[in-house]
């Protein structure tokens, strides 16, 4: 069994975007950060209350994530990915600026 992080980071700024970002060794890289618009109306909550985080694998190696079925990050694995048999999304930081998925 694996410990591998895969970190995204989602931030929402008063114009609506979207900014994933992920973490490496505890450090955020910036240089990675992608923007997408989520809806055309400020402050919309989350859907039905729940933020939508889809992992989907591409490969032996990467992995897809999806926010709210945006786009948002491929991580890359050095290890292989074949033998996980569950993913377990925990979040420690939720609140009305940005999430935090680990």
């Amino acid at each position: 069994v694996y410990d591998i992080p895969a970190a995204l980071r989602v931030e929402r700024d008063p114009e609506q975007p979207v900014k994933s970002n992920s973490r490496v060794n505890g450090k955020w890289l910036e240089e990675t950060s992608r923007e997408q618009p989520l809806d055309d109306f400020p402050n919309t909550p989350p859907s039905n209350g729940w933020w939508r985080v889809d992992i989907i694998k591409l490969d032996e190696y990467r992995l897809n994530v999806f926010f709210q079925g945006y786009w948002s990050d491929v991580r890359e694995f050095h290890m292989p990915l074949d033998r996980i048999k569950s993913v377990f999304v925990t979040s420690n930081n939720v609140k009305g600026t940005f999430l935090e998925v680990r």
